[in-house]
Protein backbone atom coordinates (compact mmCIF):
# COMPACT_ATOMS: atom_id res chain seq x y z
CA UNK A 1 0.00 0.00 0.00
CA UNK A 2 1.51 3.56 -0.92
CA UNK A 3 2.13 6.22 1.26
CA UNK A 4 -0.79 7.86 0.29
CA UNK A 5 -3.21 5.27 1.18
CA UNK A 6 -4.05 6.07 5.00
CA UNK A 7 -4.82 9.70 4.27
CA UNK A 8 -7.09 8.79 1.41
CA UNK A 9 -9.14 6.32 4.20
CA UNK A 10 -9.08 8.75 6.49
CA UNK A 11 -10.34 11.44 4.39
CA UNK A 12 -13.10 8.76 3.47
CA UNK A 13 -13.84 8.29 7.34
CA UNK A 14 -13.82 11.92 7.75
CA UNK A 15 -16.58 12.68 5.17
CA UNK A 16 -18.51 9.41 6.32
CA UNK A 17 -18.46 9.81 10.10
CA UNK A 18 -20.21 12.20 12.47
CA UNK A 19 -17.64 13.93 14.98
CA UNK A 20 -19.05 12.88 18.32
CA UNK A 21 -15.88 15.36 20.12
CA UNK A 22 -15.10 18.55 18.51
CA UNK A 23 -11.01 19.19 17.63
CA UNK A 24 -9.64 21.23 20.13
CA UNK A 25 -6.88 22.89 17.99
CA UNK A 26 -5.78 26.30 18.77
CA UNK A 27 -2.91 28.48 17.62
CA UNK A 28 -0.81 27.69 20.65
CA UNK A 29 -1.00 23.89 20.69
CA UNK A 30 -1.69 22.61 17.05
CA UNK A 31 -2.34 18.84 16.93
CA UNK A 32 -0.02 16.91 14.82
CA UNK A 33 -1.85 15.56 11.76
CA UNK A 34 -2.82 11.64 12.29
CA UNK A 35 -3.50 10.86 9.16
CA UNK A 36 0.04 11.43 8.06
CA UNK A 37 2.01 8.20 9.57
CA UNK A 38 5.47 9.91 7.58
CA UNK A 39 5.63 12.85 9.38
CA UNK A 40 5.03 10.66 12.75
CA UNK A 41 7.08 8.25 12.46
CA UNK A 42 7.11 6.93 16.30
CA UNK A 43 3.77 6.79 15.92
CA UNK A 44 2.30 3.29 15.07
CA UNK A 45 -1.62 2.30 14.66
CA UNK A 46 -2.95 2.04 18.45
CA UNK A 47 -1.72 5.84 18.63
CA UNK A 48 -3.10 6.93 15.29
CA UNK A 49 -6.42 4.98 15.92
CA UNK A 50 -6.57 6.60 19.27
CA UNK A 51 -5.95 10.26 18.16
CA UNK A 52 -8.85 9.46 15.83
CA UNK A 53 -11.11 8.60 18.35
CA UNK A 54 -10.14 11.96 19.70
CA UNK A 55 -11.46 13.08 16.41
CA UNK A 56 -14.68 11.78 16.59
CA UNK A 57 -14.04 9.39 13.89
CA UNK A 58 -15.09 5.43 14.16
CA UNK A 59 -12.56 3.53 12.25
CA UNK A 60 -11.42 0.27 13.81
CA UNK A 61 -7.43 -0.54 14.46
CA UNK A 62 -6.71 -3.23 12.61
CA UNK A 63 -8.30 -0.82 9.46
CA UNK A 64 -5.67 1.76 10.47
CA UNK A 65 -2.95 -0.92 10.37
CA UNK A 66 -3.59 -2.43 7.19
CA UNK A 67 -3.11 0.84 5.48
CA UNK A 68 0.04 2.53 7.33
CA UNK A 69 2.96 2.52 5.16
CA UNK A 70 5.44 0.30 5.33
CA UNK A 71 8.79 1.81 7.04
CA UNK A 72 12.07 0.40 5.64
CA UNK A 73 14.28 -1.44 8.66
CA UNK A 74 16.46 0.22 10.49
CA UNK A 75 20.22 -0.81 8.93
CA UNK A 76 21.77 -0.84 12.31
CA UNK A 77 18.96 -3.27 14.21
CA UNK A 78 20.96 -6.21 13.45
CA UNK A 79 24.17 -4.69 14.66
CA UNK A 80 22.42 -3.11 17.67
CA UNK A 81 21.70 -6.88 18.86
CA UNK A 82 24.93 -8.74 17.96
CA UNK A 83 26.47 -5.83 20.08
CA UNK A 84 23.60 -6.87 22.94
CA UNK A 85 24.61 -10.54 22.68
CA UNK A 86 28.56 -10.32 22.52
CA UNK A 87 28.66 -8.06 25.49
CA UNK A 88 26.64 -9.33 28.10
CA UNK A 89 27.24 -13.56 26.52
CA UNK A 90 27.99 -14.41 30.06
CA UNK A 91 24.72 -13.26 31.19
CA UNK A 92 22.70 -14.57 28.67
CA UNK A 93 20.32 -17.44 28.33
CA UNK A 94 18.16 -18.33 26.02
CA UNK A 95 14.65 -20.09 26.36
CA UNK A 96 12.45 -22.11 23.79
CA UNK A 97 9.95 -24.79 22.61
CA UNK A 98 9.81 -27.42 20.08
CA UNK A 99 7.46 -30.35 19.14
CA UNK A 100 9.19 -34.14 19.07
CA UNK A 101 6.98 -37.00 17.69
CA UNK A 102 7.30 -40.16 19.37
CA UNK A 103 6.97 -43.79 18.35
CA UNK A 104 3.09 -43.64 19.37
CA UNK A 105 2.19 -41.10 16.92
CA UNK A 106 2.29 -38.86 20.21
CA UNK A 107 3.24 -34.78 20.19
CA UNK A 108 5.26 -33.71 23.12
CA UNK A 109 6.55 -30.07 23.76
CA UNK A 110 10.19 -29.69 24.83
CA UNK A 111 10.97 -26.75 27.05
CA UNK A 112 14.50 -26.13 27.24
CA UNK A 113 17.05 -23.05 28.56
CA UNK A 114 20.40 -22.70 27.63
CA UNK A 115 23.18 -20.59 28.47
CA UNK A 116 25.09 -18.67 26.23
CA UNK A 117 28.91 -18.74 27.37
CA UNK A 118 29.27 -22.34 27.07
CA UNK A 119 25.95 -23.54 25.33
CA UNK A 120 25.66 -25.64 28.11
CA UNK A 121 21.65 -26.76 28.22
CA UNK A 122 20.78 -25.64 32.26
CA UNK A 123 17.29 -27.27 32.08
CA UNK A 124 14.63 -29.16 30.25
CA UNK A 125 11.56 -30.78 30.45
CA UNK A 126 8.99 -32.20 28.55
CA UNK A 127 4.90 -32.34 28.38
CA UNK A 128 2.14 -33.21 26.24
CA UNK A 129 0.18 -29.96 27.52
CA UNK A 130 2.45 -27.00 27.41
CA UNK A 131 1.31 -23.95 29.71
CA UNK A 132 1.92 -20.58 31.57
CA UNK A 133 2.22 -22.55 34.67
CA UNK A 134 4.22 -24.99 33.69
CA UNK A 135 6.93 -22.86 32.21
CA UNK A 136 6.56 -20.92 35.38
CA UNK A 137 7.71 -23.96 37.03
CA UNK A 138 10.08 -24.88 35.03
CA UNK A 139 11.93 -21.60 35.60
CA UNK A 140 11.39 -22.03 39.63
CA UNK A 141 13.58 -25.08 38.95
CA UNK A 142 16.24 -23.57 36.66
CA UNK A 143 17.18 -21.50 38.64
CA UNK A 144 17.36 -21.67 42.29
CA UNK A 145 18.35 -20.45 45.05
CA UNK A 146 19.23 -16.94 42.91
CA UNK A 147 21.14 -18.23 40.17
CA UNK A 148 19.38 -16.91 37.43
CA UNK A 149 21.07 -15.22 34.19
CA UNK A 150 21.08 -11.19 33.58
CA UNK A 151 18.72 -11.78 30.38
CA UNK A 152 17.10 -14.15 28.89
CA UNK A 153 16.14 -14.38 25.56
CA UNK A 154 12.81 -15.70 24.01
CA UNK A 155 10.79 -15.69 21.36
CA UNK A 156 6.91 -14.19 20.91
CA UNK A 157 4.85 -17.69 21.65
CA UNK A 158 1.87 -16.87 23.65
CA UNK A 159 2.75 -19.24 25.92
CA UNK A 160 5.45 -16.71 27.17
CA UNK A 161 2.72 -14.37 28.10
CA UNK A 162 2.71 -11.84 31.21
CA UNK A 163 2.58 -14.50 33.78
CA UNK A 164 6.04 -15.87 32.39
CA UNK A 165 7.34 -12.30 32.06
CA UNK A 166 6.59 -11.05 35.75
CA UNK A 167 7.97 -14.43 37.24
CA UNK A 168 11.48 -13.79 35.59
CA UNK A 169 11.15 -10.33 36.80
CA UNK A 170 10.50 -11.22 40.51
CA UNK A 171 13.87 -13.43 39.98
CA UNK A 172 15.97 -10.55 38.79
CA UNK A 173 16.24 -11.13 34.92
CA UNK A 174 15.27 -8.56 32.53
CA UNK A 175 13.52 -10.28 29.57
CA UNK A 176 14.15 -10.18 26.02
CA UNK A 177 11.80 -10.83 23.86
CA UNK A 178 12.82 -10.84 20.27
CA UNK A 179 11.44 -9.18 17.01
CA UNK A 180 8.35 -10.62 15.17
CA UNK A 181 9.50 -13.92 12.78
CA UNK A 182 13.66 -13.09 13.45
CA UNK A 183 14.16 -16.45 14.90
CA UNK A 184 18.25 -15.45 14.27
CA UNK A 185 17.84 -13.22 17.30
CA UNK A 186 17.62 -16.43 19.34
CA UNK A 187 20.47 -18.34 17.60
CA UNK A 188 22.06 -20.27 20.06
CA UNK A 189 19.07 -21.75 21.14
CA UNK A 190 17.38 -22.61 17.26
CA UNK A 191 20.64 -24.31 16.77
CA UNK A 192 20.13 -26.47 19.80
CA UNK A 193 16.55 -27.34 18.61
CA UNK A 194 18.22 -28.18 14.83
CA UNK A 195 21.13 -30.37 16.70
CA UNK A 196 18.51 -32.26 18.31
CA UNK A 197 16.58 -33.11 15.33
CA UNK A 198 18.96 -34.19 13.40
CA UNK A 199 20.55 -36.94 16.07
CA UNK A 200 16.29 -37.88 16.71
CA UNK A 201 16.77 -38.34 12.49
CA UNK A 202 19.83 -40.15 13.09
CA UNK A 203 18.33 -42.28 15.90
CA UNK A 204 15.30 -42.71 13.80
CA UNK A 205 17.10 -44.13 11.08
CA UNK A 206 19.21 -46.52 13.47
CA UNK A 207 15.61 -48.30 14.39
CA UNK A 208 15.47 -46.00 17.74
CA UNK A 209 12.37 -44.03 18.50
CA UNK A 210 12.09 -41.12 20.97
CA UNK A 211 11.46 -43.37 23.65
CA UNK A 212 13.40 -46.05 22.89
CA UNK A 213 13.75 -49.23 20.13
CA UNK A 214 11.66 -49.37 17.55
CA UNK A 215 12.33 -52.90 17.01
Amino acid sequence: MAPSGLPALLDLALASTPKTRAATDGPEYPRPDPTNATENPTWGAPRIHGELRLLGITVSERTVSRYMPRRPPQPDAAQRWRTFLRNHRDAIAAMDFFVVPTVTLRLVYVWFVIGHDRRRLLHFDVTANPAAAWVIQQLREAFPFGTAPRHVIFDRDSIFSAPVVSTMRSFGIQPARTAWKSPWQNAVAERWIGSVRRGAAVAAHAGWGVLGPTG
